[in-house]
């Protein structure tokens, strides 16, 4: 909330200048790392224990495509569209422990498991005004306000039992799809400290509703292709900071790194059983965080 409120002091201390409407294409390519865990309890209540079981994708490693449309007013109103695809075939690992006490004591299962085909898909629009700080216009900032979704496709596949250890078991099929459906505001930067060379610099906040299905292939103590579905609402924030490089007037190449971390508390976890029956339990907590490094190419018209 502090970094909303210096954001509308500075915006208030700029002012909007006049240019010429121009439309800017950007293509980005480059690696993307992802991870998310959830927990839940025993019971609604949160007990019973207060962790009963966690799921734990770890250090998925792949790469992102980004496509972005800019369209910029002569009166500094903006709106851009912004499209990402991730595959994650480079790498990672899921870990589902079960627990027989509070605070992850009594560990008495715990399976590892490959990620293969996981992958994730984002798109955003946003709207918002671009201001400049100085009278050269080479410094400006955009307050934006958006609507955003991100779809997460995680896979566990080539299992194996680590406790008890029994070994592997090579028919694992499981899934679970997350999405986040989110209202997001924020802050643009662009600061051009030479002719060719700026910095980009981008902070977004959102508010997002979550909800996420599950499909067990191995379970048979569950529905299919649902077996339990989670619900939740939270926040979360991207943070990208980006070297430009001025080729023309038309082209600029941009190296950009984007960091985004959000978690929530208490959702609902609902269990389909094989036998038609639902159980409700506490989705004690959601977690997660993605990075991506990539190389943009920004086209203006």
């Amino acid at each position: 909330m502090k970094i909303c409120w210096r954001v509308l002091f500075i915006f208030c201390l700029s002012y909007p200048v006049a240019h010429a409407g121009e439309l800017e294409l950007s293509y980005g390519y480059g690696p993307r790392d992802e991870n998310l865990r959830w927990a839940i309890s025993g019971d609604i209540t949160g007990n019973a224990p207060n962790i009963m079981s966690e799921l734990t994708w770890r250090n998925l490693k792949g790469h992102e495509h980004y496509v972005g449309l800019n369209y910029s007013a002569p009166s500094g109103w903006m709106g851009r569209a912004d499209i990402r695809i991730a595959d994650f075939r480079s790498g990672g690992e899921v870990q589902d422990s079960d627990y027989k006490l509070d605070n992850r004591q009594g560990e008495y299962s715990r399976s590892l498991s490959a990620t293969h085909g996981s992958n994730a898909r984002d798109v955003a629009l946003l709207i918002g005004q671009r201001r400049y700080l100085d009278e050269a216009i080479t410094w400006s900032i955009t307050p934006v306000i958006g609507v955003s979704r991100n779809v997460t496709d995680l896979r566990m596949n080539d299992g194996m039992q680590a406790i008890p250890a029994s070994g592997p078991y090579p028919d694992l099929n499981s899934s679970y799809r997350a999405r986040f459906d989110s209202i997001m505001a924020g802050a643009e930067t662009r600061w051009w400290f030479t002719q060719t060379l700026g910095l980009d610099m981008k902070w977004h906040h959102s508010w997002f509703n979550y909800s996420a299905e599950a499909n067990w292939n191995l379970r048979t103590q569950f529905q299919h292709p649902v077996s339990f579905y989670h619900e939740g609402q939270g926040v979360d924030d991207r943070w990208v900071l980006g070297l430009l490089a001025r080729v023309n007037s038309e082209w600029t190449m941009e190296l950009s790194h984007s960091i985004r971390k959000g978690m929530f508390q208490n959702g609902l976890d609902v269990s389909n059983l094989a036998n038609g029956a639902r159980q409700n339990t506490l989705l004690r907590d959601v977690e997660w965080s993605s990075a991506a490094t990539s190389l943009v190419v920004h086209r203006v018209y």
